[in-house]
């Protein structure tokens, strides 16, 4: 796992300061049952479904039951994802394809301690198995809460420069937000059930809503490996249209 960025050193207030590896390994695993628990007793309500395990995002289940709703406006959790993403270099197509993806996945809220596939599938992105795994080893290493929305956020820009490279690209090509959508759902998420006419209204109504306001690159060190100012993140994770 790559070091994160210099600007994560000062969080002696985080999820995890002070504790040791072991105790960080053992915070985690507790977590893991708490949440597990946790949907075994809610499922119903929650209606975030994951399936089998394996390298996919989210998998055989993922979205069902979930019908779309674009009634209302958008959530602050939809909202400081995208102004995340954006901020990062991301394009206001791209950004609005990842929350609109993430919105059928979780929830039009962005459920981040959202749990599904009996416990395998974890967070607003349902990542699943492996890439779950993952995601809890990223949170780790930044001291922080699981169940943080920046984290999770970041560590989809993280899967972009590494593990889901060639997919984040694909994305990139897209010269719409319902394009963007769909290639990201099979490219990125990779759902066996994937409802994508779900997901890319979601991620029109993102961009109808944010799309057209000024984004705000985050100068000085990047917030994901502390590395490069707005262009450089560009050219990194890509802008897309």
């Amino acid at each position: 796992m790559a070091a994160v960025g210099s600007f994560l050193s000062g969080m002696g207030n985080g999820f995890f300061a002070g504790r040791s590896i072991t105790d960080r390994k053992a915070d985690l695993a507790l977590r893991e049952k708490e949440l597990a628990n946790r949907n075994s007793g809610g499922a119903a309500q929650r209606s975030v479904l994951g399936g089998a395990t394996g390298p996919n995002l989210s998998s055989s289940q993922s979205g069902a039951g979930r019908s779309l709703n674009l009634s209302g406006g958008i959530s602050e959790n939809a909202r400081s994802a995208y102004q995340r993403l954006t901020s990062n270099g991301v394009s206001p197509v791209m950004a609005s394809a990842l929350v609109g993806n993430m919105m059928q996945e979780s929830g039009a809220g962005l459920n981040t301690g959202a749990v599904g596939d009996n416990g395998n599938a974890y967070g607003a992105g349902q990542w699943n198995g492996p890439r779950k795994r993952a995601y809890l080893d990223f949170a780790q290493s930044r001291g922080s809460n699981p169940d943080d929305l920046n984290t999770q956020v970041d560590f989809l820009l993280h899967e972009g420069q590494t593990s889901e490279k060639s997919a984040w690209q694909a994305i990139m090509s897209a010269n719409d937000p319902q394009e963007a959508a769909r290639i990201a759902s099979n490219k990125f998420w990779r759902p066996g059930v994937p409802h994508t006419e779900n997901r890319m209204a979601y991620a029109q109504k993102i961009y109808d809503a944010l799309g057209q306001q000024p984004t705000h690159e985050t100068s000085g060190r990047s917030i994901v490996d502390g590395m490069g100012t707005g262009d450089y993140m560009v050219a990194r994770y890509g802008g897309g249209r």
